[in-house]
């Protein structure tokens, strides 16, 4: 490629690497070599440049740089733009990176199936711990993602909410998700047909601690159970015990949550309002302010003294 726009060489100010430290670095993880990373930096200050003005303004060997801007031109990160001297102009970033983030996420998505498939089957026998807000959501992300039938969540909105993106990506894969959610919320958070809600014990409210835990099953076979209070932490397996118990515990929820929105006057008149009568003989958790709220309304409602 020729252009016939010649520069006498770079700026006369003195260019320097020393504040280039963390981008040579985050270069260098994403596959340049330390001499390619610090070429290119230097390009994108004054290119287009030759290897002797390159080499003068990135302090590196000039007989490497010769070999170093041919290497860039082949990974489509410079380009030659005239001959005699040859000069090198570095290619957009943005037009770079978009290229490496495509390639690396197709290579990802290829290691991943060809991996698993040599995976070591004894490691689901283990309980694998994530921590952080970060690592939670990826996790959960993750599971959405790579999900084959069914997945079933149970936690508070606002973390739903976050969620919701990957959710929707998975209904239209075909996908079934179920949502246990506590809300006092109107708004509605069915972002598919493939997509249903169910309020926790058909009223979304909050009962003691169980604001404090996001609950995920995928396919039976994967169980996640996340602390999302300070200290946020979180489990996950596949082994068949542990998935068991938190699945079956979800499912139940459902259970519950559709017979209550059926017989809701009936089985609160009996057990009271939220089945207040019955966590008084079986919870040790202390009621929510927003449950006892709930139970004074639902009171007067049914006017029972």
């Amino acid at each position: 490629m020729s252009n016939t726009k010649q520069k006498n060489g770079p700026s006369s100010s003195v260019l320097t690497m020393s504040d280039d430290g963390e981008l040579i670095r985050d270069l260098r993880s994403l596959g340049f070599g330390e001499y390619e990373a610090r070429a290119y930096v230097s390009l994108l200050k004054c290119g287009p440049a030759t290897a002797y003005e390159v080499a003068k303004i990135s302090g590196l060997p000039r007989a490497n740089v010769y070999g170093i801007l041919k290497t860039l031109a082949e990974k489509g990160v410079a380009q030659p733009v005239n001959e005699k001297p040859v000069r090198y102009m570095p290619v957009n970033p943005e037009e770079v990176f978009q290229r490496i983030s495509e390639s690396t996420s197709q290579l990802c998505k290829s290691l991943r199936k060809r991996l698993s498939s040599i995976e070591n089957k004894d490691g689901r026998e283990y309980v694998w711990i994530y921590k952080g807000e970060t690592e939670i959501i990826r996790k959960i992300s993750e599971i959405l993602q790579t999900a084959e039938k069914q997945v079933m969540l149970k936690g508070t909105d606002n973390y739903i909410k976050l969620l919701l993106p990957e959710i929707e990506k998975a209904c239209k894969r075909g996908i079934s998700v179920v949502l246990i959610l506590f809300t006092q919320s109107d708004e509605p958070l069915s972002c598919h047909p493939n997509c249903k809600v169910f309020l926790h014990e058909a009223n979304g409210i909050i009962v003691g601690g169980a604001s404090h835990f996001i609950t995920v099953t995928a396919d039976g076979n994967k169980a996640f159970i996340a602390k999302v209070i300070e200290g946020m932490e979180a489990a996950y397996s596949e082994n068949y015990s542990f998935v068991y118990g938190v699945d079956v515990m979800i499912k139940h929820e459902i259970y519950l949550a559709e017979i209550i929105h059926r017989f809701k006057d009936d089985i609160e008149k009996e057990f009271g309002p939220g089945l207040s009568d019955l966590r008084k003989i079986y919870s040790s958790a202390p009621p929510s302010t927003q449950f006892d709220e709930y139970v004074q309304k639902r009171l007067d409602e049914l006017k029972i003294v």
